[in-house]
C-alpha cells in the first residue's frame, strides 16, 4: 500500500516527504522508513500531546541520535494547551528540545495549539533564528509575521479548507514565499473528504485553493513551495 501511495505521489509531482517523529519509541521506525525511501526527510523530537511518554533520557538521546543517523531536523515538538495539565511539563520538553536544536545549528517543526505567543516567547528566548515549520498554521497576520521574522515557514494543509477560515486572507499578506504544503497524514483529512484517511495526495487539493489566492500558475507555485523547503531541508 506504502509503495503504490509513493508511486501515484510521483506521478504528480510530489516528490519529497518529511516525515517527523513524536516520542522515542519511534525514532527508530521514522529512521527505517527513510532508509528504505530515500524521497522521505526524517525528523526527531518529543512531541507536547505525547509528553506523559517522555523521559529525561529520551533528551539525553537527541543530540546522539540526531548525530548518528544525520537527521536534518528536530521535530515535532512544541505547545499544545489542550492538554493544560501537562503544560508545564511541556514548557520543560520544548525548552530543552530547542536548546539542542540552538547547540546543532538544526531548523525545528514546531507544533503549537493555543500556544503561539508562548512558543514565540520562547523562540525569543533562546535567540533562535535557525528557522523550521510551523506545523498546521491557523493564526493571525501578527502571529504569521512573528514567525516569518523569526525564520519560520508556515505549513499549510486542510485548515486551509474550512469555509469560515480567515487563512487565505493571512496567506495573501504574509506572501508565498513563506509557506509550505502538508498534510499531518493519515491525520487532519481536508473537510468532507471522501477519503477517511489523509495521504499526500490530498496536497494537489491545497495547491489548487493557493492558485486562487495568489493568483498564479500551478507550476508557479510548485516551484516557489520546492524553493522554499530547499530553504528547510
Amino acid at each position: 500500500m506504502r509503495n503504490n501511495l509513493l508511486d501515484q505521489c510521483v506521478e504528480q509531482d510530489i516528490t519529497h516527504f518529511i516525515n517527523p517523529a513524536v516520542a522515542f519509541s519511534n525514532w527508530q521506525r521514522v529512521i527505517d522508513l527513510s532508509l528504505q525511501y530515500p524521497s522521505i526527510t526524517p525528523a526527531l523530537g518529543l512531541h507536547p500531546c505525547f509528553v506523559e511518554q517522555h523521559q529525561k533520557e529520551h533528551l539525553n538521546a537527541l543530540k546522539p541520535w540526531l548525530l548518528a543517523h544525520h537527521i536534518p531536523l528536530v521535530g515535532e515538538i512544541g505547545l499544545d494547551k489542550r492538554f493544560i495539565e501537562s503544560f508545564d511539563q511541556q514548557v520543560f520538553f520544548f525548552n530543552e528540545q530547542l536548546a539542542i536544536a540552538q547547540d546543532l545549528q538544526m531548523p525545528v517543526i514546531i507544533h503549537s495549539v493555543k500556544a503561539h505567543h508562548e512558543v514565540i516567547a520562547t523562540l525569543k528566548h533562546h535567540h533562535f533564528m535557525h528557522g523550521g515549520i510551523i506545523h498546521a498554521f491557523s493564526g493571525s497576520f501578527n502571529i504569521a509575521r512573528s514567525y516569518c521574522d523569526l525564520g519560520f515557514k508556515l505549513g499549510i494543509g486542510s485548515i486551509l479548507h474550512y469555509p469560515n477560515s480567515k487563512l487565505p486572507n493571512v496567506l495573501k499578506r504574509i506572501g508565498i514565499e513563506n509557506i509550505l504544503l502538508e498534510t499531518d497524514s493519515p491525520d487532519m483529512s481536508i473537510p468532507n473528504s471522501a477519503n477517511e484517511i489523509n495521504t499526500p495526495l490530498s496536497l494537489l487539493q491545497t495547491r489548487d485553493l493557493l492558485v486562487d489566492i495568489f493568483n498564479l500558475s500551478k507550476d508557479q507555485i510548485h516551484r516557489i513551495l520546492a524553493q522554499n523547503a530547499q530553504q528547510i531541508i
